[in-house]
C-alpha cells in the first residue's frame, strides 16, 4: 500500500507586515504536522478587515525577505494577482483544482478565526476542500465553541494522521506556544517612531526603512 502524500499547508493572512509569529507557526506546523509544505497565502485586500497600508507588492516583498531561509515555507500569490478580492471557499476551490480531489490540503487559522467561520461565505464548503488546522495557546479552550453549529463539532479529530490519510474533512486543534506578536502593534510602534525589529524576520525591517513604509 503506498504511503499517503504529505499534506500541503495554507496560511491566509495581510502580512501587513508579516512578521516572526507569521514565520513561527509556519515552521511550526510544517514539522509538527510533517506537511509537504506551507504556502503563505497573501490576500489582495482583506474583506473583513480595512484595506491594506502597504501595497500588495511591498507585501510580497517583505514575504520573499522573510522565507528566504525557510525551505518548507513557500509562498503563493493568487489572491494577490486576482482583480477582485476572493473569499477563502473560491480560493480554496482554485487550490482543488491545481491539485485535484486526492491531495490532502490544510487551512491554518486561529481560534478567532473557527469561532467566526459561520460568518464566512459559503463556510459550509470550507471544510470539504480542506482540513482546518486551528492553532490555539496551551491551555485555551476555546470558550466560546458550544455556539458553533454541531456541523462544526462533528469535525473536530485528535487523529494527526487523518491530515495525510483524507484530502480534507477534519478540524484539528492544535496548540502552540503563545505568540506575543501583531502587526497592529507593530505598525503602531512604527508610526511613533520606534524600532520593531525584535518582531521582524531578518531583513524585513530594513526594507521597511529603505521604503518608509507604515510612517
Amino acid at each position: 500500500m503506498n504511503k499517503p502524500t504529505p499534506a500541503i499547508g495554507i496560511l491566509g493572512g495581510t502580512f501587513d507586515p508579516v512578521h516572526k509569529g507569521h514565520i513561527q507557526v509556519a515552521d511550526e506546523l510544517y514539522r509538527k504536522l510533517g506537511l509537504q509544505e506551507v504556502r503563505l497565502l497573501p490576500c489582495q485586500r482583506p474583506i473583513l478587515k480595512g484595506a491594506a497600508l502597504a501595497s500588495c507588492e511591498h507585501r510580497l516583498a517583505m514575504l520573499k525577505i522573510a522565507t528566504n531561509h525557510h525551505p518548507g515555507l513557500g509562498i503563493d500569490t493568487r489572491e494577490l494577482d486576482a482583480k477582485t478580492p476572493m473569499y477563502t471557499c473560491s480560493t480554496l476551490k482554485r487550490f482543488r483544482q491545481e491539485f485535484g480531489t486526492t491531495q490532502s490540503l490544510c487551512f491554518i487559522m486561529g481560534a478567532d478565526n473557527l469561532l467566526q467561520l459561520p460568518q464566512w461565505q459559503d463556510w459550509q464548503t470550507i471544510p470539504e476542500l480542506a482540513h482546518l488546522i486551528v492553532v490555539v495557546r496551551p491551555g485555551y479552550d476555546l470558550e466560546k465553541r458550544d455556539k458553533l453549529p454541531q456541523s462544526v463539532h462533528q469535525r473536530f479529530s485528535t487523529d494527526y494522521t487523518a491530515i495525510a490519510a483524507n484530502p480534507a474533512g477534519s478540524i484539528l486543534l492544535v496548540e502552540l506556544p503563545p505568540i506575543d506578536i501583531a502587526s497592529t502593534e507593530i505598525r503602531t510602534q512604527i508610526k511613533n517612531g520606534q524600532n520593531p525589529q525584535e518582531y521582524l524576520p531578518e531583513g524585513v525591517w530594513g526594507y521597511i526603512l529603505r521604503h518608509s513604509l507604515y510612517k
